[in-house]
């Protein structure tokens, strides 16, 4: 009976178990865990990083799966841990540590917290709360003959500068070549006439190197003074009433201040020749035919003419990174000598050309490149004139008149000429440097009318022409004039004056829209 009872017994706490399970499935959690410890904490935090503002620092950490905080754990002492560490809990990435001292050492470790547990601590990271000064302002370059001066506004904490520089733009600090413990303004010296320099500034004191300054950038040239000279113009064969060059009486005419040859023809066939352009490196010409509606090259002594594409030629450039040239032009003239879009394209290896500007109207006589080919100076169209910035974005208007232009170099100075056709107001894009610099008084102007003002690929020299007395009338200029001759004129440092004249024509014919190439 006992063993039988044993039995029994045996059988009903064997039924009371499979029940139970049976009770534990029905009401088991339906994600099917029925362990409420067998989860596990996460992973320690990875990828820690740090930032410096002023009395504070920024912490970030990549993100770690499954955790729902973090704790931040830091000290004035290496080796900081959990139990030795000042904590700031229940944190995310990036956090914000404020409220701290100039000059101290910080160091930082990151755990990573869930439901189960902390994780272990990641790699320490150590920041300095440094001061180091600001980048520095107003950064300029000029330059000169052989070299160019660069300068700044001084910086608060600064105790020295250092200068990077390189003939590519784009420079950061710490890139291209470093000129240690420079001064401003600071001469840059041994450089290579005609060719780009680009500058960036950096201050520095015990705590550190701020960020680099603006960039600004200068072309080293021979004096205007010494150079040798190339002008190009055309010659009205005619009674010289052609001064917008659109007919067919006349011809190519050029001078080098070299060869002792003085005025001499290039292209002596009669037809049309407007607006030459001497091409960057001096060798050769290139202009448009209006009746035909075709832009040509020519060498400077006449020979290779060939033509280049159909159009109107507005501009010539050379990118000063690879020193390819390119033609800017429009394709379509419309009667106020407007086109409604300027392209460029290579000038050895004419193709389909890149759009440049088609935000306005552009006037043909008046678009000229900077030499980093960001900006053109012109009419957009006349007589609103300013300076566009390239490739076809916005542009500043500067003023209100015709042959709107801009220097030759990277300092973006703008002009353009008064309704009365005898002064320049010069300004710089910011358009708060405006003066007015007269240029009818030339010897042999006597205070007449001139036109056709063109900038050099030099920035202190410009081309003319006048004096323009037939007709009558405010404006004579539409009737041109046997006595209209070329003059090229030579600014002052400041841009303020010109300094003195030359006479290129002696003539008794109509001499129209020069160019004028100095040797770099």
């Amino acid at each position: 009976m006992i063993r039988r009872a044993s039995y029994v017994f045996l059988g009903a706490l064997l039924l009371l178990l499979l029940l139970s399970c049976s009770m534990e499935g029905i009401f088991s959690d339906s994600s099917g865990s029925s362990d409420s410890n067998s989860g596990s904490a996460p992973a320690a935090p990875t990828e820690l990083t740090s930032s410096l503002g002023e009395m504070q620092v920024t912490i970030q950490w990549k993100a770690v799966a499954g955790a729902s905080s973090y704790n931040l754990y830091w000290s004035e002492t290496r080796g900081v841990t959990p139990a030795t560490g000042r904590k700031i809990a229940d944190i995310k990435s990036p956090y914000i540590h404020t409220g701290l001292t100039v000059g101290a050492s910080y160091y930082y470790v990151v755990t990573a917290v869930n439901a189960f547990g902390e994780s272990g601590r990641s790699e320490e990271i150590t920041v300095t709360l440094n001061d180091a000064p600001s980048p520095p302002a107003g950064i300029s370059a000029a330059g000169g003959e052989g070299r160019i001066v660069i300068s700044w506004n001084l910086v608060d904490k600064a105790t020295a500068y250092s200068i990077y520089w390189s003939n590519q733009p784009g420079l950061q600090a710490g890139g291209g070549n470093r000129i240690a413990n420079a001064t401003s303004p600071y001469t840059h010296d041994g450089l290579v006439n005609g060719s780009s320099y680009y500058y960036v500034v950096t201050a520095l004191n015990d705590y550190g190197e701020s960020g680099a300054s603006g960039e600004a950038s200068a072309i080293p040239r021979t004096d205007p003074g010494n150079a040798r000279l190339r002008v190009a113009w055309i010659q009205d064969m005619g009674d010289g009433g052609d001064p917008f060059g659109g007919g067919g009486n006349l011809r190519l005419m050029g001078l080098d201040t070299v060869d002792g040859r003085g005025e001499r023809v290039i292209l002596g066939s009669l037809g049309n020749y407007a607006k030459p352009l001497i091409t960057p490196r001096g060798d050769r010409v290139v202009y448009s035919d209006r009746i035909r509606k075709k832009v040509y090259v020519v060498n400077w002594d006449g020979s290779g003419l060939r033509e280049l594409f159909g159009g109107i030629g507005v501009a010539v450039w050379r990118d000063p990174g690879d020193g390819r040239e390119w033609v800017y032009y429009g394709l379509t003239e419309t009667k106020e000598e407007h086109v409604p879009a300027v392209y460029r394209t290579l000038l050895d290896n004419p193709g389909s050309g890149e759009l440049v500007w088609n935000k306005t109207l552009t006037s043909v006589d008046s678009f000229q490149v900077s030499a980093d080919g960001r900006m053109a100076g012109g009419n957009f169209p006349w007589p609103d004139g300013g300076v566009a910035q390239l490739p076809n974005q916005s542009w500043i208007k500067l003023g209100r008149g015709c042959w709107g232009s801009l220097a030759p170099d990277n300092s973006y100075a703008f002009w353009i000429l008064d309704n009365a056709h005898r002064n320049l107001f010069i300004d710089d894009i910011s358009g708060e440097q405006g003066r007015w610099v007269n240029i009818n008084d030339a010897p042999g102007i006597d205070g007449y009318e001139v036109y056709h003002p063109r900038w050099s690929n030099h920035p202190r020299v410009m081309a003319m022409t006048g004096p323009y007395k037939e007709g009558s009338g405010e404006n004579r200029i539409a009737a041109g004039g046997r006595g209209v001759e070329i003059y090229v004129g030579r600014f002052n440092a400041g841009y303020t004056d010109i300094e003195s004249w030359w006479r290129v024509t002696n003539n008794d014919l109509g001499d129209f829209f020069p160019d004028v190439w100095l040797s770099p």
